[in-house]
């Protein structure tokens, strides 16, 4: 069960400290629903930083002279806006003149299912064997994830992709097949280059 998040506005660009009253007024949300969930301790907790600006409006900026398009301040909102923008982006430049070439051969990630409503890789056979129990999943599915036209770049891609080492151990019991598996895949990067890798 995950409850969250919250948006807290801060004036920090480098804290992403978790609150203990916030922490607290989420776990009793949780327990208010379900009750049972009054002994299950928190496994895990998650903060991050998004740059906002003190309007809630999008600050979307063109200036035809000099061919520049600003999109910013761009919010949760921007999940669901993201391919309106992209459209909206694309027609802006188009008429300030800008050419999109076709690629050849697009090449896309092909994306496993992990939602519970389809058939599942370890549901098939020939997935060689379960690494991640608490994710349910498969080697075959990892494989697929590294030997892809586009690779997963890292170890925190690679989770992105296939939610291996995401569940409530967080890799405790299947890093080191993890690593096994991974092994010379990545390129070397470093703590900061990891999360803008291929995802």
């Amino acid at each position: 069960v995950m409850v969250g998040p919250t948006a807290e506005e801060q004036e920090s660009r480098s804290s992403t400290a978790v609150e203990q009253e916030i922490l607290l007024s989420l776990k009793k949300q949780a327990i208010d629903k379900l009750p049972d969930l009054s002994h299950i301790p928190v496994t895990t907790t998650f903060a991050g930083i998004r740059s906002a600006t003190e309007e809630p409006q999008y600050r979307i900026v063109i200036d035809r002279e000099k061919g520049w398009l600003t999109l910013g301040g761009i919010r949760s909102t921007g999940l669901t806006s993201a391919l309106g923008l992209a459209r909206y982006t694309f027609n802006v430049l188009a008429e300030m003149g800008a050419e999109f070439p076709k690629m050849a051969n697009p090449s896309t990630p092909r994306m496993p299912n992990l939602a519970e409503h389809l058939p599942r890789d370890y549901q098939t056979p020939g997935y060689g064997e379960i690494v991640c129990h608490c994710e349910l999943v498969t080697e075959r599915e990892i494989l697929a994830a590294l030997s892809d036209p586009l690779p997963a770049g890292s170890l925190a891609g690679l989770k992105r992709r296939t939610r291996a080492m995401m569940g409530i151990c967080q890799g405790f019991n299947c890093a080191a097949k993890m690593a096994e598996l991974t092994k010379g895949k990545f390129a070397q990067t470093t703590e900061t280059d990891d999360a803008s890798e291929n995802s």
